[in-house]
């Protein structure tokens, strides 16, 4: 199911919502290794990744890359604490492949909430699903070996393994 059928089946989306929603977005390239955001910078913006692929890191005490998210197709790519609270970031987000995304600034987002409602609730529903990912994700490292996450990580995220 298409992005525009969710949100016609889900949110009872008019055209004129979708269209609407469309006109507050703006299509973003990023090269292999460009960053979406960097570390200290406050997040203005999130996207909708329309292809491609990208990773949220953070750069631990020993100086090591330590990976905490992957961004897909039909992902939201956002940086949310410091998108929410306006608060410099502490993680990197970076293109790993050629990537194509749609974004919308925070002001954008903001007017948006306005004149279509249900964006309301879809951001509510995109929060509950992070949510649950973590609360899944920390249940997995309690209850899997390492071998066993490892084969469900490359069996969910096959652009990643790749």
């Amino acid at each position: 199911m298409s992005m525009k059928d969710k949100f016609f089946e889900r949110y009872n989306f008019t055209e004129e919502d979708f269209q609407i929603t469309l006109s507050y977005h703006k299509t973003s390239i990023y090269k292999a290794k460009e960053y979406f955001l960097k570390e200290n910078e406050i997040s203005d913006k999130l996207g909708m990744v329309k292809t491609g692929l990208f990773r949220a890191y953070f750069i631990n005490e020993e100086g090591d890359e330590v990976t905490t998210d992957f961004f897909e197709p039909e992902q939201l790519i956002m940086s949310g604490k410091s998108y929410n609270e306006q608060v410099p970031s502490e993680e990197f987000i970076v293109a790993v492949l050629n990537s194509e995304i749609s974004v919308i600034s925070r002001d954008d987002m903001n007017e948006l909430y306005q004149k279509v409602p249900a964006w309301s609730q879809i951001c509510i529903d995109s929060a509950e699903y992070k949510n649950q990912v973590l609360a899944d994700r920390a249940k997995e490292f309690q209850t899997l070996s390492a071998t066993e996450r490892y084969i469900r990580f490359c069996k969910d995220h096959p652009l990643v393994y790749q």
